[in-house]
């Protein structure tokens, strides 16, 4: 049995065959590899294989970047007619103002709803809570004072409650 000996990559002709390529002459090869920068993957290199020669067609580059361009255009164009005819449309379907109605800015006629209710219950807590935590006269003609309400439960304890003359029992 003898062994075969592969042809090798460099002895075939290829279709890109270079100048002056003569089969089984490694030395040439090689240069034109070490020109080529294939000089230490020559296993990987394939001469079948080339970059592409051809160049972009920028006509046709062209032409699809003014017609990607126009087409916006275009739609920008159908939005804002349908937008305005829309608008037009909603304009000619909103309510007739009342003539009783007031002008703007101009405040409604008392008691108005409540703008910042939780600033007006702050307020209203606040006012009531100085009129029950401090001394005051309610009527001071016919004696009637306010305490405040820990006070008025210490005194209800300490003396019981008043009982008027006259006053079933």
């Amino acid at each position: 049995m003898t062994p075969t000996d592969p042809t090798s990559p460099y002895d075939r002709p290829g279709p890109k065959a270079s100048a002056g390529h003569v089969p089984g002459d490694h030395h040439a090869h090689d240069a034109h590899h070490a020109r080529q920068g294939h000089a230490e993957h020559d296993s990987l290199y394939n001469e079948d294989v080339a970059h592409e020669e051809t160049d972009v067609n920028v006509l046709q580059l062209i032409a699809y970047t003014i017609g990607t361009v126009v087409t916006c255009v275009v739609c920008a164009g159908i939005v804002l007619v349908l937008f305005n005819v829309l608008e037009s449309q909603a304009a000619k379907d909103d309510p007739v103002l009342s003539p009783h109605a007031l002008p703007a800015g101009q405040l409604a006629p008392e008691p108005r709803l409540l703008l910042n209710e939780p600033a007006e219950l702050r307020k209203q807590r606040g006012m009531e809570a100085d009129v029950l935590g401090k001394y005051g006269w309610v009527d001071q003609a016919t004696g009637l004072a306010r305490v405040p309400i820990d006070e008025a439960k210490k005194l209800l304890l300490h003396k019981g409650l008043p009982v008027r003359a006259g006053a079933p029992t």
